[in-house]
């Protein structure tokens, strides 16, 4: 009788907890004996097979959500803070790191194009500004350099990237670094 009340106790405990489990939890396995013959996995219950939609890969963090690191013409950082959110600026404050950005090939160029029209050989001269801002991010994390690079009257931007912004005459580029990577930002303008 002992046997036969522990057996039906195990009997109802696991119809108690696989009808507690929601639909979609697969059944446990059977117990394996030893000395039985193997037997395939029982087929689990399945719904109706619809297209698998591709899985989409871990996304890394929102270009909007990083952290931003923002750098002026001169490879200065700005560290100063707000002493709150409605608070204002009051002068920039900047710091300089070497490890953290860095110019480099910095070229003032005066060049000459010329074109063939309607037989007439035309030479037109431009100028052009250019630098390499070598940045790297130190952080553990992904971050958003952002470089504020003036434009001066009469020049233009021509750099690739573009800015993602042109704003009083003042380009800012925005580039993600991830951790520990080092990244070259080629700025130029010409007129």
């Amino acid at each position: 009788m002992r046997t036969s009340l522990t057996a039906l106790f195990f009997i109802a405990a696991s119809t108690i907890l696989l009808a507690q489990q929601p639909p979609h939890a697969t059944q446990p396995p059977a117990p394996i004996v030893e000395g039985a013959p193997e037997q395939p996995p029982a087929p689990a219950q399945a719904a109706p097979e619809q297209p698998a939609a591709p899985q989409p890969e871990a996304a890394p963090a929102e270009p909007d959500d990083l952290n931003e690191i923002n750098i002026d013409y001169r490879c200065r950082i700005l560290v100063q803070d707000r002493p709150n959110a409605a608070g204002h600026y009051s002068r920039p404050h900047f710091s300089e790191d070497p490890s953290v950005c860095r110019l480099k090939d910095i070229h003032h160029t005066h060049l000459y194009e010329e074109q063939l029209d309607n037989g007439v050989l035309k030479r037109t001269s431009y100028q052009v500004n250019e630098c390499t801002y070598v940045l790297h991010n130190v952080t553990p994390d992904s971050i958003a350099f952002v470089v504020h690079q003036p434009v001066t009257n009469g020049w233009h931007v021509d750099s690739e990237p573009a800015p993602v912004d042109l704003t009083d005459g003042v380009a800012s580029f925005r580039v993600i670094a991830k951790p520990g990577q080092t990244i070259k930002l080629h700025v130029g303008e010409r007129r």
